[in-house]
């Protein structure tokens, strides 16, 4: 009766060690599968980098979330910066890259200017290093050829 008890108590062991195993294993897993998500310029959507389609403009790549986006953008991308500088009550994020209306928005002044963001997090991002996120902003009208 003894042996059989153990016998139960060790199958009952196995089974519960094999569960962590596969719960730590997943979680490894899941930890290096990590996106790396992006803002498509055309289509607005959230795009993973590794299954976009890119296309480097101006010194920078840029990442969209079809074909079609991609050719929209490559024959015209002056269109699609220049509608995310020039809006009245919109602005762009430059942490998340989330379209904001400026009246509802979390605002930050930098050298005196104001920046809007989406949400507290991304206003406390750009905090920490402004200089990272305001390579973000559009060219100048001008410097667009």
């Amino acid at each position: 009766m003894k042996l059989k008890s153990m016998i139960m108590k060790s199958k009952l062991i196995g089974k519960y060690l094999l569960l962590v195993f596969v719960l730590v294993a997943s979680n490894t897993l899941a930890q290096t599968e990590i996106k790396k998500v992006v803002i498509d310029p055309v289509s607005g959507n959230k795009v993973d980098k590794s299954e976009s389609f890119d296309w480097k403009y101006a010194g920078k790549t840029y990442y969209f979330s079809s074909y079609e986006s991609r050719t929209s953008f490559k024959m015209n991308p002056q269109n699609y910066l220049l509608a995310k500088c020039t809006s009245d009550k919109k602005s762009v994020d430059l942490v998340c890259g989330m379209t904001v209306n400026m009246e509802e928005s979390y605002q930050s002044k930098f050298k005196d200017k104001i920046y809007y963001f989406d949400s507290y997090v991304c206003k406390k991002n750009f905090k920490k290093n402004p200089e990272k996120y305001l390579k973000n902003i559009c060219a100048p009208i001008d410097s667009i050829k």
